[in-house]
């Protein structure tokens, strides 16, 4: 429980900071986190932002920044589908909204409407269309029992295309995590085929992250093709990260998320995944 606790504060406080451009108000703001890929029911976590300045938080009021009763729907073609709220272990905040009744499809755009008391918060984002990764190399790091995943895929150069790859060692991890720094915007590669290392992720800076991967782990990639504003938000995320090991630096630059009434992002990935196995 402590352990969950403890990165429940530190995902509010790193939401609350990495969304702010103005001087921070102590008054609490309804924080929503979300995303839908294609082929899969959408996820939605909502909750109260913490005060950063705030010296002690009791478990009880930690526990209260949780929202399990907020009215979450999407609309998606003229139909507006009610998200419910579920409880699994997979996911630190625990509780969050979804519908077994709608599955995400590239091209389609989807705006979700979380309401909660007097806030009301509005965003919309669409599917892009996926890209295939086209080859893995497992690299042997200076460290006997060490490796790094290298991949490569071909990018459209007629299109304006962003990337995201997200990472889930399956014997070691419930979920899929960012890839640590593996945020990809087309237009800093000359070459059509993009190479990139893709590392381990997670939730704080890794100071070695060439280290990452063992010996018999077996590592779920997934490469998501994601939209402009959701590059903005998870490059800004990762450099407000870097900026200090605990992600409580207010002053770090702003990363804006695309909500409407709240802070955090929506976010609509196109996905393809693959599994390797580190030998």
């Amino acid at each position: 429980m402590i352990k969950k606790i403890t990165l429940l504060i530190l995902t509010i406080v790193l939401i609350s900071s990495c969304t702010i451009e103005e001087p921070y108000e102590n008054s609490s703001q309804l924080v929503v986190e979300g995303w839908i890929e294609n082929g899969r029911n959408p996820m939605v976590f909502v909750t109260m932002s913490l005060d950063p300045s705030a010296e002690t938080i009791s478990a009880s009021e930690l526990r209260s920044l949780v929202l399990r009763y907020a009215k979450v729907t999407i609309e998606h073609n003229g139909i507006t589908y009610p998200l419910v709220a579920n409880l699994s272990d997979d996911y630190y905040l625990q509780n969050y909204f979804t519908t077994s009744k709608l599955f995400g499809e590239v091209g389609e755009t989807y705006t979700l409407r979380v309401e909660y008391n007097d806030q009301v918060a509005v965003a919309t984002t669409t599917i892009n269309e996926p890209v295939e990764i086209d080859s893995f190399e497992v690299l042997q790091s200076v460290i006997e029992g060490n490796y790094r995943i290298q991949v490569a895929f071909h990018d459209n150069p007629q299109t304006k295309d962003y990337y995201k790859f997200s990472v889930q060692v399956t014997n070691k991890e419930k979920k899929y995590s960012s890839s640590y720094m593996s945020m990809i915007d087309d237009s800093l590669y000359d070459s059509e085929v993009i190479s990139i290392i893709v590392d381990r992720g997670n939730q704080l800076p890794n100071l070695t992250p060439e280290y990452n991967f063992q010996s018999g782990d077996v590592v779920k990639i997934k490469l998501q093709t994601i939209t402009q504003d959701s590059y903005r938000f998870w490059a800004n995320f990762n450099q407000n990260s870097l900026i200090t090991l605990l992600p409580v630096n207010i002053s770090a630059p702003g990363c804006v998320g695309n909500v409407d009434g709240a802070l955090g992002y929506w976010d609509g990935y196109g996905i393809n995944e693959y599994t390797i196995c580190v030998d």
